[in-house]
C-alpha cells in the first residue's frame, strides 16, 4: 500500500491510474541526497501534449528554466509476447521501458507464488544509466496503458526524481497518432550509458505506508486520513473469487477478501475515459473524490 497526499491537480490525476496493490521496498542508498523532490515548484507542468512531445523529438529538448538540456523518451511496455513496442509502435527514439524488468520486482511470500513489488534501486539505476540518463535529463513517460505509464511515473518519483524532471504524454500513443504524428517500430540505437544513480537523490518514501500505519489508519488513530481502495466494488465487497491471487488470476488463494475497515471504494477506471486511454478532467475527478469523501484536507491511503 501506499500514501498519497490528494494535493495538486496532478495528484488528484494520477492518484486515479496507478493501481497499488503491490507492497513497496525501498534498498537504501546510504549518502546524501541530490535533490529534493518536496521542493518542486507548484506550478510545474506534468502532462505535456503530443505536439509539445513531437516538437521536442523533431528540433530538440532545449535547455530549460531550470538548466535541464536532455531528454529521454522512455516507452512503457511489456518485452515478452506481443509487445507494443515493436507491434504498434512507439515514439521515434523512445526506449522501452519493460514492465517486467523495468518497473516490477518479485519475492516468493511462501503462500502460493510470488509477490510484485516496486522496482528496487539496482532496477532503477540500470534502467537509467543504460537508457542514458543523467543529472540533466528530463525523463518523458509514453505507452500504450496509462496504468503503467503511471506506474513508471510513481516508480521515478518515490526513488526521488523531483516533479520538474518528469513529463507524461497526456493520454496514450493513441493520442499521438490521432494528432497526426507516426509511430515507428524500429529500435534506436543504444545510447552512452551514464553513471548516474538515484543514490544521488533523494527517495521520497513518504508515498508508501507501512503496515504499522495502515493499521493505524484502519483504527482511526490517523487524522485526516482515508483508505480509498482502487478495486472493483466485488473486490471492495468480499464477493468470493472475486480478489485475484498473487499470479494474477482469480484464484482462492488470497489470505482473506473484502477492505480494510473505514475503507471508501472508487475504481481507479471511474477516472479514465471508457476505452481507459484518457485521464478525465479536473474539474469531473474533483467532484468524483468528493463524492466519496476524499477531500483536499485529507491524506488518502490506496490500495
Amino acid at each position: 500500500m501506499k500514501r498519497l497526499s490528494q494535493k495538486g491537480k496532478w495528484i488528484s490525476l494520477f492518484i486515479a491510474v496507478v493501481l497499488a496493490a503491490v507492497p513497496l521496498f525501498l534498498q537504501s542508498c546510504g549518502g546524501g541526497g541530490f535533490s529534493d523532490p518536496k521542493s518542486d515548484v507548484a506550478s510545474s507542468s506534468v502532462l505535456i501534449d503530443p505536439a509539445t512531445l513531437n516538437n521536442w523529438t523533431t528540433n530538440g529538448y532545449g535547455i530549460d528554466a531550470a538548466g535541464f538540456n536532455k531528454m529521454v523518451v522512455l516507452d512503457v511496455a511489456s518485452a515478452t509476447g506481443t509487445t507494443s513496442y515493436t507491434g504498434s509502435g512507439h515514439v521515434d527514439n523512445a526506449f522501452l521501458l519493460d514492465t517486467a524488468a523495468d518497473l516490477t520486482a518479485t519475492r516468493n511470500d511462501g503462500v502460493s507464488d510470488t509477490i510484485t513489488m516496486v522496482a528496487t534501486r539496482s532496477q532503477m539505476d540500470n534502467l537509467i544509466q543504460k537508457t542514458g540518463i543523467d543529472e540533466k535529463t528530463v525523463v518523458v513517460i509514453t505507452g500504450d496503458s496509462l496504468l503503467n505509464m503511471g506506474a513508471a511515473y510513481f516508480n521515478f518519483r518515490y526513488w526521488g526524481f523531483p516533479k520538474n524532471r518528469l513529463k507524461v504524454l497526456d493520454r496514450t500513443n493513441k493520442a499521438y497518432v490521432t494528432a497526426g504524428y507516426t509511430l515507428v517500430t524500429t529500435v534506436p540505437p543504444a545510447p552512452t550509458a551514464s553513471s548516474y544513480s538515484v543514490c544521488k537523490l533523494t527517495q521520497d518514501t513518504s508515498v508508501r505506508a507501512p503496515l504499522s500505519e495502515m493499521i493505524a489508519v484502519a483504527e482511526g488513530g490517523v487524522a485526516n486520513a482515508i483508505s480509498w481502495d482502487v478495486r472493483t466494488p466485488n473486490e471492495f465487497n468480499g464477493v468470493a473469487g472475486s480478489t485475484a491471487g498473487p499470479s494474477g488470476a482469480s484464484v482462492g488463494y488470497v489470505a482473506f477478501e473484502g477492505h480494510v475497515k473505514g475503507a471508501v471504494n472508487l475504481n481507479y477506471t471511474t477516472h479514465l475515459s471508457s476505452d481507459g486511454s484518457t485521464i478525465l478532467d479536473a474539474a469531473t475527478i474533483k467532484s468524483s473524490l468528493n463524492n466519496v469523501g476524499i477531500t483536499p484536507d485529507k491524506t488518502a491511503y490506496t490500495y
